[in-house]
């Protein structure tokens, strides 16, 4: 069940999150932050990003731009207990990746993703 109606009568705005990636870094973002674009500064290595609690009919998406390589990579962590598409977490490792996230029934859920 989805938690509250959707309506619209135009146009609907959204703030962007901008997340600067790093090797080690560690950030974790809120249900509100729906449309989330990600860049990367330094080193090669890993950033986790901590997903919130899956409330019914959240929708998040992400976007890398040029500076995510295989050596540069975003670890999406959804929490303990919680799974994305029954994995334990997913991973964007390439140039312009894309990927949508719907939560259902305390899990998250694929919507679509892009792979370059």
């Amino acid at each position: 069940m989805v938690e509250g109606a959707f309506e619209t009568n135009g146009s609907v705005g959204t703030a962007i999150n901008a997340i600067t990636a790093s090797a080690g870094g560690n950030v974790t973002i809120a249900n509100t932050d729906h449309m989330n674009v990600i860049t990367w500064s330094g080193v090669n290595g890993r950033q986790t990003i901590n997903l919130p609690t899956p409330v019914n009919g959240v929708m998040l998406r992400f976007k890398t731009d040029s500076t995510i390589s295989n050596s540069k990579d975003v670890l999406l962590e959804p929490g303990e207990s919680v799974t994305i598409d029954g994995g334990d977490s997913y991973v964007m490792d390439r140039s312009y990746d894309g990927i949508s996230l719907m939560a259902f029934q305390g899990s998250w859920l694929i919507i679509q993703k892009k792979e370059k």
